[in-house]
């Protein structure tokens, strides 16, 4: 086994929808980005959360092919991807792994999510938990929506429009073939 960095690395890539970042040290994937219109913009979104890093394009190699897929129509299954929270709150950590619980092609609503994380009454906390996710799509807060079934804000480049298009996404794929399996690359 190599030696691992403990360098700040990101990588920015293409899919169908536009450009995605990944980022975080060694193995450990700290960050996302939702596509994006280009690479600067893609950049910019990566910068705003760990200014000191070095591109790398074999980072997460595996990751990027699971996200192009994504993005093609693919059921992909991220719940076991590494994430490295540790900068987080002990509240956040838990909002995150209940976000993390809703399966693809479902949605949970803020209360919902919040009871789950264990804070019942914390519904604009975990939803502001939302606002700031550092790993959208992986930790899937697009799946999260109003208790009146509306799909609520949503902060990522794209907006509330982004979120309709990803639930479309999963919708279309949990409606089709049931047995086929998580992409496994």
């Amino acid at each position: 086994m190599g030696k691992i960095s403990k360098h700040h690395r990101h990588v920015v890539f293409e899919t169908s929808w536009g450009f995605c970042g990944l980022g975080g040290v060694g193995d450990c994937l700290r960050y996302s980005t939702l596509p994006v219109s280009g690479t600067a913009e893609a950049l910019e979104l990566i910068a705003a959360r760990q200014s000191d890093s070095r591109y790398d394009a074999a980072l997460f190699g595996d990751l990027q092919k699971q996200v192009r897929a994504y993005f093609e129509g693919t059921y992909v299954d991220f719940s076991d991807v590494p994430a490295d929270l540790s900068n987080m709150s002990t509240f956040s950590r838990h909002v995150l792994a209940a976000c993390r619980s809703i399966p693809y092609g479902q949605t949970a609503s803020y209360a919902r999510l919040a009871a789950i994380a264990g804070s019942p009454r914390a519904i604009r906390a975990a939803g502001s938990v939302m606002a700031a996710n550092p790993l959208p799509l992986i930790i899937p807060c697009h799946r999260i929506i109003r208790s009146d079934g509306r799909v609520g804000s949503f902060s990522a480049t794209g907006g509330p429009q982004l979120k309709v298009r990803l639930l479309a996404v999963e919708a279309q794929g949990a409606c089709g073939d049931m047995r086929r399996q998580a992409l496994v690359v």
